[in-house]
């Protein structure tokens, strides 16, 4: 009789074991990989916004507006209402020049019909080019709104969504009043105004989505600082908020989560400020309006991504130079911890990373 060959329960044990050790072997190294093809996506999305808002200034001969666009503020001064046509973001005029022609019509058409309350419909649809496959908020905001993961650069100093700032991103055109009655200036920034050098101009970065039902956590909540907060709070103001990887307070109201609406030009759902480094606790007053410490985050390993306004796209370390967190913002006078702040024209006091973020202040800083 013929013995039959089979496998022990050494054997077999052994074999899995070393199936098992191939596998914890290779998943960091399948992880890695695919963490790696969602930053080429992720950098991707971003060339394609700046070469589409390149395109947009070769055709306008500015670029899109952050706030009160002209686009719209023409209808209104004509004597047409739209509702929230004052507020809409920079990244609602890019999309006829990254492919998305017909999504912009539709959108353009609901706020021309007074139909743009933002939730639900058309404004609930996620679009691809704003968003990066590393983000781990996958959900609409919590008022129906689809969600942004990049962000419009503002400058270096805190100002108010609505004047004129020192990064790239100003406001579309002048406020004459409330209806306005006459026609309004074009306000927003032209490439020739930026004599910093494109190259050296950041335009872009990208921040995590928050997700309203855990926003004391990091790294993607937001901190509650208080009525206090200004243009001249220090950044390290708002770490201080935070104990471990939590928030000791969060907005009252969290409805309108950092990132949670794409066509907005709230500071927090669409801007990033060069005042601290990037992935760096964020806090508002307790709203998604007024005073905010909004730097640039991911979920990258070590950094952020960050378009240039020569449309290269370059990774810049949590470590760059942002100068001292601790330091208040001055005014014109030189005066720290002061209410006009906002009105400081000289060179950054932010490092390296806020010289990026200005476009006319004479700095030569560059990231290497």
């Amino acid at each position: 009789m013929k013995q039959r060959r089979a496998f022990t329960l050494v054997e077999l044990l052994v074999v899995i074991a070393i199936i098992g050790v191939l596998v914890g072997l290779l998943l960091p190294a399948i992880q890695s990989a695919r963490e790696s093809a969602r930053q080429s996506r992720c950098k991707s999305n971003l060339k394609q916004l700046g070469l589409a808002a390149l395109n947009y200034e070769a055709v306008r001969k500015r670029l899109p507006g952050h706030h009160y666009p002209y686009e719209l503020r023409r209808l209104i001064n004509s004597g047409i209402t739209i509702t929230y046509g004052d507020s809409v973001g920079c990244f609602l005029w890019l999309l006829p020049f990254a492919e998305e022609q017909q999504l912009y019509d539709r959108v353009f058409n609901e706020f021309t019909k007074n139909n743009a309350s933002g939730r639900g419909g058309i404004f609930a649809i996620p679009i691809g080019v704003f968003l990066c496959p590393s983000e781990q908020f996958r959900r609409l905001a919590p008022l129906g709104y689809a969600t942004i993961n990049y962000r419009a650069n503002r400058g270096d100093v805190y100002t108010a969504n609505h004047a004129k700032c020192r990064g790239v991103f100003s406001p579309g055109s002048t406020w004459t009043g409330s209806p306005p009655t006459a026609e309004t200036k074009i306000a927003s920034t032209s490439l020739k105004e930026i004599t910093d050098g494109l190259a050296n101009t950041l335009m872009f970065s990208e921040a995590i989505i928050a997700d309203s039902s855990r926003l004391s956590a990091l790294p993607s909540g937001v901190g509650r600082f208080g009525s206090s907060i200004s243009a001249s709070t220090a950044p390290a103001s708002c770490w201080a908020l935070v104990v471990g990887n939590d928030y000791l307070a969060i907005p009252s109201d969290v409805r309108y989560p950092p990132g949670g609406c794409w066509w907005s030009s709230g500071d927090s759902d669409t801007a990033f400020y060069a005042n601290a480094s990037p992935n760096t606790p964020r806090c508002v007053n307790d709203y998604n309006w007024g005073a905010m410490v909004m730097p640039a985050s991911s979920y990258h390993q070590g950094g952020v991504f960050a378009t240039m306004c020569d449309a290269s796209v370059r990774f810049v370390s949590d470590g760059v130079d942002a100068g001292d967190p601790t330091q208040q913002q001055y005014n014109n006078q030189g005066a720290p911890n002061y209410a006009n702040a906002w009105t400081y024209s000289g060179a950054s006091i932010r490092g390296v990373w806020g010289a990026m973020s200005t476009i006319k202040q004479g700095e030569t800083a560059r990231m290497e």
